[in-house]
């Protein structure tokens, strides 16, 4: 069983290797939907994780399922007004 909460409070992503930025609390990101409706807002990062970890990806390619990437965490906080559902898959962009 799985329990989740039909309001999204964060979004937690993860930096790829190699690190072309360096991310860090307070940075402004945008954030992009990936529906049928796309939203894009401006947010910021809110937490940094201290170390690389391993995580599930999408590959880009349909059909191929998801490969095991390692990357940097760190949480996004939702822009007000950005109605995305638990699970959602969203781009993100670092603004320097």
């Amino acid at each position: 069983m799985t329990i989740a909460d039909p309001k999204v409070d964060r979004i937690v992503a993860f930096l790829g290797q190699p690190f072309g930025v360096e991310p860090r609390v307070g940075m402004e990101v945008v954030v992009r939907s990936r529906g049928h409706h796309r939203m894009v807002a401006r947010s910021h990062i809110t937490h940094v994780g201290p170390r690389v970890e391993l995580f599930t990806a999408p590959l880009r390619i349909r059909g191929m399922g998801a490969a095991q990437e390692r990357g940097l965490p760190f949480i996004v906080s939702v822009p007000a007004g950005m109605n995305l559902r638990p699970g959602e898959l969203v781009d993100i962009s670092l603004v320097n």
